[in-house]
């Protein structure tokens, strides 16, 4: 499971847990959080701790919001874990404040960050439904920016789709 927490005032960090079968429903896609899905996130995204959220009150737009995001599988975040897979059931919601890079080949170590094998995108999908390839948008700059905006759902930034 991966969840966000506030790590100071000031400050969040995610952790990942994982407990049980590591081979239970495994998937390949997250729910989307926002840039932290945190209570005072400005950006936050539809699916948080405990999230009501409903597509009809989404300020940005279904079609300008990310609702899911790919994850593949990821090398052990630290000495002594097994490669990171997500089960569908129990993965929580990924926060994007950390951007994402294209994996390298083999294991990727970047495992709070969305990725895909695909080369140079990945796939996420949007509130309408609707299934885009985005460019990785790396950790700053405009397309990190643009990033962070659609993965907000009532933060009034709507952004050009070609920014992504």
């Amino acid at each position: 499971m991966i969840t966000s927490y506030l790590a100071s005032p000031t400050s969040f960090s995610i952790n990942i847990v994982a407990y049980g079968d590591t081979n239970f429903g495994k998937t390949n896609y997250i729910p989307i959080g926002g840039r932290s899905g945190l209570t005072s996130d400005t950006y936050r995204g539809a699916f948080y701790n405990r999230s009501e959220t409903k597509l009809a009150n989404m300020q940005d737009g279904t079609s300008n919001t990310f609702l899911f995001g790919e994850y593949a599988g990821k090398g052990p975040p630290t000495t002594g874990w097994q490669p990171v897979t997500l089960a569908w059931m129990s993965c929580g919601y990924m926060p994007l404040a950390w951007g994402a890079n294209q994996p390298p080949s083999g294991q990727d170590p970047n495992w709070y960050m969305l990725s895909s094998r695909h080369t140079g995108v990945l796939q996420v999908v949007m509130g309408d439904g609707s299934v885009r390839s985005i460019r990785y948008p790396g950790t700053s700059g405009a397309s990190f920016t643009a990033y962070i905006y659609t993965a907000g759902a009532n933060d009034g930034m709507v952004i050009d789709p070609s920014a992504l």
